[in-house]
């Protein structure tokens, strides 16, 4: 049942929970409609074929016996205004009594009720005839004579009209009871099969709502431990991406987001790797840097002390000619005949003093480029022991990546 609802999405397991409940309140509520349609026209036929049919044989009887006392008023009576009003009053009687009997007919009649409705007509008919007699004889004066045709005639179809209308009210009241209690079994019926209907709604209910409450708990309880190992950095967690519902379709999506990133971390780690070698690499050719900078250094301070013994060399020729051209002034001094000699001697010793100054300013000059090109190559120096550092720094970095990615 479980695996039948993680198939299905969560709004379609409510959709059917939901469904269900509405078939049965449906099936109750329709039930309970035909029960009280049905108990309506129960009610109506009762009425009309039970408590109207009593009303109008009650009515009749009624009627019958105000008819009789005005017979016997009209016979014990000799004013003829009172008899015609009498009279009147037993017309109206009679329009009363077949306004009743039409009505009667009007209604499903049964055959015992067909035949006993004939039969009141019958004596009502005979008691009419009576009445029309005793009523003629009465306006005669001849009370003994109405009389007599009062106790022979008017009340025996009087009897006969009593005995059928007796036995009409009582069909009646015999079918009322009948239709009661076949209705109370109806709905006693009616009754228990809501009550079955209603108790095995909520049971369904019931049980449709803890299978689909355990079918999502279970799924995000599962949900929530892999989210939670893969929360302390396990990327190895596998998340599970059986079924259709909601909470299948986030898994699918943290699935692909651990295969994202389970592809991202392994290229760090081979980018972390790489950037080691290199690192390696790099701090070798640093310090290769290093040891030929170490090397020009010291060529740099050969050269520097050979410009200065150059240096040294060119002052000591620059004393030596200024001693010559001070022995050639005493000579010449001493010596008018060699003027000529001596002053082309002088004039020979002044441009080779013009050129060893010049000697010795060029000197002077790669002294300086030396001492420039040794500080440069000191700077070289500084510069290549800052790259051997950040080099070195590059290396942890990279370690710490390494262990990164062994994480």
């Amino acid at each position: 049942m479980l695996r039948f609802f993680r198939s299905i999405s969560i709004r379609f397991r409510l959709l059917i929970l939901v469904a269900v409940l509405c078939l049965f309140t449906a099936a109750a509520s329709l039930l309970g409609y035909a029960r009280l349609a049905a108990a309506r026209d129960d009610l109506d036929d009762m009425y009309k074929s039970g408590v109207l049919p009593v009303f109008w044989t009650n009515d009749i009887r009624n009627n019958v016996n105000r008819i009789r006392s005005n017979l016997l008023l009209m016979i014990l009576t000799d004013d003829e205004a009172e008899m015609r009003n009498l009279f009147d009053q037993i017309v109206e009687r009679r329009k009363m009594n077949d306004e009743n009997l039409s009505n009667y007919k009007k209604i499903d009649l049964e055959e015992r009720e067909i035949k006993r409705l004939a039969d009141a007509e019958k004596h009502l008919a005979e008691f009419r005839a009576a009445s029309g007699e005793v009523f003629e004889l009465a306006m005669q004066n001849k009370d003994q004579e109405a009389f007599d045709v009062f106790r022979q005639k008017a009340e025996k179809s009087l009897d006969g009209l009593q005995d059928a209308q007796r036995d009409l009210a009582a069909f009646a009241i015999d079918w009322s009871d009948r239709t009661n209690q076949e209705d109370a079994a109806e709905i006693a019926t009616a009754i228990k099969v809501l009550v079955t209907l209603a108790t095995i709604s909520v049971a369904l209910g019931v049980f449709l709502g803890i299978v689909i409450a355990l079918s999502v708990a279970r799924a995000l309880n599962g949900l929530t431990s892999q989210v939670g190992v893969f929360a302390e950095g396990d990327l190895t967690v596998r998340f599970d991406t059986t079924g259709r519902d909601e909470v299948t379709t986030v898994a699918r999506a943290l699935e692909a987001m651990g295969g994202k990133l389970r592809e991202v971390m392994g290229a760090i780690n081979e980018a972390s790797q790489r950037l080691g070698t290199t690192a390696e690499e790099f701090s070798a050719l640093a310090e290769e840097s290093n040891a030929g900078v170490e090397e020009s250094r010291a060529g740099v301070d050969d050269v520097s002390s050979q410009m200065e013994n150059l240096a040294a060399a060119s002052e000591e020729i620059t004393a030596s000619v200024q001693e010559v051209a001070s022995g050639a002034q005493s000579s010449a001094q001493k010596s008018t005949e060699m003027a000529g000699e001596v002053e082309t001697a002088r004039a020979s010793g002044e441009e080779g003093t013009k050129a060893v100054a010049n000697v010795a300013r060029s000197v002077a000059k790669m002294a300086e480029d030396a001492a420039r090109s040794a500080g440069e190559v000191k700077n070289l120096g500084d510069r290549a022991r800052e790259i051997q550092n950040f080099v070195a720094q590059i290396g942890g970095i990279a370690d710490q990546t390494n262990l990164l990615a062994l994480n």
